[in-house]
């Protein structure tokens, strides 16, 4: 997962200091010296990436190539990764480099959340990280944290506009609990409707866990913050058992739809009877993306993945007074060109929405500098089209539109 950081932020972070903090006696209720307003997570949203390897993908930050050969463009450099260990909590290093596969398989992109508290201290109001040590402060313990996170894919559900179809998993997770606790979907039991996903074989989205706070700092990170890891799935595809051989559009080749061990789709739920017919069904735009559109009947295929959206909540309570933080999850395909930065991103988008303008204005070499960027991302965004592909493509709709000019009706180019 890409992140900046500064050159000296790096380069301080390459010695590590350890520390113990002496155990400090818990304040009593209605006596703590600090009181937490509320809570949030840091990031407040995520994209996580599917992946089937056991090991989850590094950090690394953008940074620019400094040969001449490279012309300053972007470049991936490792940053520092956290590695959870078998206590649950996690031991900070450097990678030397970033591998994106395992073999055959992608590493995931399991994205980790701190929390943040708005606290009240000595009149302040101010925002901090909640560490143990806070938790003390304000009369608290990581066993006053629970945490519940919802995950659930919609896709079937919205098309076929039927709850049935729709699958999803929740779980509740205390703070003193550090295993894996994995995200098991299955289907709602609605009236006159058939279950998608059985409760006995459920979808696997993914594992949630909180890590273990220790007090401790390796590499300028603070291991006392409370933390939590969402990890997605795999990457598999589920199916009814007729879900077996099909056969690529405009070709005779033919393809395993689903694996036989993921035939495990209810073959009597309506996404498996799904034919866009909107009289029965909702159609939503565009109507063609879903596996068996393409075929004379558009019967759907009744496939579905294992990609998700998330809703990760955490509750605090101390002596009756709740407060409550929610991060959210997408969860997408893996990144095929990680080294090429969005045009605008969706932090871009945010930040865009929330921050003004500064009284004075930009400095003419701030605007270079911004305006210098914008130009570098549209040039990393263009350099992902395939542009033979497209000129060609265009080329064959135009000789189509122009065939009548050029000789006749059945002209595929253009006639320039």
């Amino acid at each position: 997962m890409a992140k900046t950081k500064s050159a000296k932020s790096r380069k301080s972070q390459r010695k590590a200091v350890l520390w113990s903090s002496p155990a400090s006696r818990v304040a009593e209720p209605g006596n703590a010296p600090v009181r937490i307003l509320d809570l949030f997570f840091l990031p407040p949203n995520a994209i996580a990436r599917l992946g089937g390897s056991a090991s989850p993908l590094e950090s690394y930050a953008w940074g620019e190539d400094p040969t001449i050969a490279g012309r300053a463009q972007t470049i991936i450099v490792p940053d520092v990764s956290f590695d959870v260990i078998e206590d649950g909590s996690i031991r900070p290093y450097l990678p030397a480099n970033i591998r994106f596969r395992d073999g055959s398989h992608f590493r995931p992109v399991a994205p980790f959340f701190e929390l943040w508290a708005k606290v009240l201290a000595d009149g302040v109001e101010k925002e901090q990280p909640v560490t143990i040590s806070l938790l003390q402060s304000a009369a608290a313990s990581p066993a006053n944290l629970a945490f519940r996170v919802t995950a659930g894919n919609k896709k079937a559900e919205r098309r076929c506009n039927d709850p049935a179809c729709g699958f999803g998993a929740q779980v509740v997770v205390v703070g003193t609990d550090h295993a894996r606790t994995p995200l098991l979907a299955s289907s709602p039991n609605t009236p006159n409707s058939q279950p998608l996903v059985s409760f006995d074989k459920p979808i696997r989205l993914g594992h949630f866990q909180v890590i273990r706070p220790i007090e401790a700092s390796e590499m300028g990170v603070d291991l006392s913050i409370v933390r939590v890891r969402f990890t997605p799935a795999t990457g598999e595809v589920y199916g009814p058992p007729t879900a077996t051989v099909g056969q690529a559009p405009g070709t005779d080749r033919s393809h395993v739809m689903v694996k036989p061990e993921n035939r495990i789709l209810n073959p009597q739920a309506l996404w498996a009877q799904y034919d866009a017919n909107s009289d029965q069904f909702r159609n939503p735009q565009p109507s063609d993306t879903y596996d068996g559109s393409d075929t004379d009947q558009e019967r759907s295929w009744g496939v579905v993945d294992d990609t998700c959206d998330a809703l990760i909540e955490c509750d605090l309570v101390i002596d009756g007074v709740r407060v409550q933080a929610q991060a959210r999850v997408a969860v997408g395909p893996p990144h095929f060109a990680p080294d090429r930065r969005p045009f605008v991103s969706l932090a871009d988008d945010l930040k865009d929405r929330d921050e003004t303008v500064p009284d004075g204005g930009e400095t003419q070499e701030e605007l270079e500098v911004r305006i210098n960027d914008l130009f570098q991302r549209a040039l990393e965004v263009a350099s992902l089209v395939n542009v033979d592909a497209n000129r060609a493509r265009a080329n064959d709709t135009n000789g189509r539109l122009s065939g009548a000019k050029c000789g006749g009706p059945t002209a595929t180019r253009a006639c320039a």
